[in-house]
């Protein structure tokens, strides 16, 4: 279809014949595309927007049901706990080198 726009006589041909899809998309074409474009930045724009409502809805649903009877109460040890680490954390750095006088 393009190619038969190249030659003048063709193309005249099928802008006056007022009919097919390259005549459509040059009358409409950029009106169309304009349309495709404010659709696409809504669609973004609301995605961005309701970010928030997703993450919060998936936090909800990650969180167990306390009707459940699988669901352990907060306040049971898991079996599988160790005993808490009576160890002092390390709080020397790295470099532990004394500036030479």
């Amino acid at each position: 279809m393009t190619v038969t726009m190249l030659d003048r006589e063709e193309g005249y041909k099928v802008r006056e014949s007022k009919e097919g899809l390259i005549y459509w998309m040059d009358q409409y074409g950029f009106q169309l595309l304009m349309t495709e474009l404010v659709i696409l930045g809504v669609a973004t724009f609301s995605a961005i927007g309701t970010d928030d409502y997703w993450r919060k809805r998936a936090n909800v649903d990650e969180q167990p049901n306390a009707e459940s009877p699988n669901a352990e109460s907060p306040n049971a040890e898991s079996p599988n706990a160790e005993s808490p680490n009576t160890e002092a954390p390390n709080t020397e750095s790295p470099n532990t080198e004394t500036p030479a006088d």
